[in-house]
């Protein structure tokens, strides 16, 4: 409904998996209303609006359904609270939890508590209790040098379920470009470690792993614990 002259019109709209068209036409009277000065030329011109609308998020797959992602995440305490990066639970209309106590065959439906887009935090939590937790956080910044563990599920469907260890060093007690809630390490990393565990080797649980530096070797980052 145009504000104008109050001329109602309708929009033939055509909706696809990733792709909203619709188009209408403007209404005479409106046009004139709009540009007086041209008021004799719109007698016999039709002024029709195509608009194109493109879907961009979430992805798709090449047969049209939304794309599904893993990552890692670990026990918070024992009753179903798991740690995991924002970036892996973003977007997600279903998130599910696997490997419980390693059984991979069962799936827990999980929920989102809180969520920490600045930090790439996420708390989700499962109907499970998750047993005793083996270890400890330390909150406290750990030095350059020091040797550091993570524990993931990188590249699954080429890899398989099983855990995965890999090591390294902290190689700097900041980030990308000096950030300071995060550490700098050569730990390898692979698309589904987000979200994981990196221990200090008295087996502290110091930093949650997040990225790798993709131009640089032997750069990969973790969120630091205390955060």
């Amino acid at each position: 409904t145009y504000s104008n002259t109050g001329l109602t019109v309708k929009a033939t709209a055509l909706l696809t998996v990733a792709l909203l068209e619709f188009s209408y036409t403007k209404p005479i009277r409106e046009a004139k209303t709009m540009y007086k000065k041209w008021n004799n030329a719109w007698n016999n011109y039709k002024w029709v609006y195509n608009h194109h609308w493109i879907k961009k998020y979430p992805a798709l797959n090449s047969s049209g359904s939304a794309v599904s992602g893993s990552g890692t995440g670990f026990a918070l305490n024992s009753d179903g609270y798991i740690v995991t990066n924002y970036h892996v639970i973003d977007g997600a209309t279903k998130i599910q939890v696997r490997g419980v106590s390693g059984d991979f065959n069962t799936k827990y439906d999980a929920n989102i508590i809180v969520s920490d887009k600045n930090n790439d935090l996420a708390i989700i939590k499962v109907n499970k209790h998750l047993g005793s937790i083996p270890y400890k956080i330390n909150s406290k910044t750990s030095e350059v040098a020091t040797e550091v563990y993570a524990l993931g599920f990188p590249l699954r469907a080429s890899m398989g379920d099983e855990l995965k260890f890999t090591k390294g060093d902290i190689s700097s007690r900041s980030g990308f470009q000096g950030d300071i809630t995060a550490y700098q390490h050569t730990i390898p990393i692979q698309p589904g470690n987000s979200g994981g565990p990196m221990f200090d080797n008295n087996g502290y649980l110091i930093g949650i792993i997040n990225a790798r530096h993709t131009g640089a070797e032997n750069a990969s980052y973790s969120i630091k614990s205390k955060y």
